[in-house]
């Protein structure tokens, strides 16, 4: 009996998280439009800043 409770327990997990993947995303906000030819903020598709830490130098040019 507990055997298959707990099989019946795991296939029920495995079911509903499967079918939270058949989701549709929800829509963007009315207030955000699409972004025109050349805006890169400000609009929904816009371009992200990101921050990055300078590559090391390789070891042959690195100064003595």
């Amino acid at each position: 009996m507990l055997a298959v409770a707990t099989a019946s327990t795991i296939l029920l997990f495995i079911l509903v998280r499967q079918a939270s993947f058949l989701r549709p995303p929800p829509p963007p906000p009315p207030d955000a439009s699409r972004c025109a030819a050349g805006q890169t903020s400000g609009c929904v598709g816009g371009m992200a800043s990101i921050i990055m830490a300078p590559a090391p130098l390789p070891a042959a040019s690195a100064p003595r």
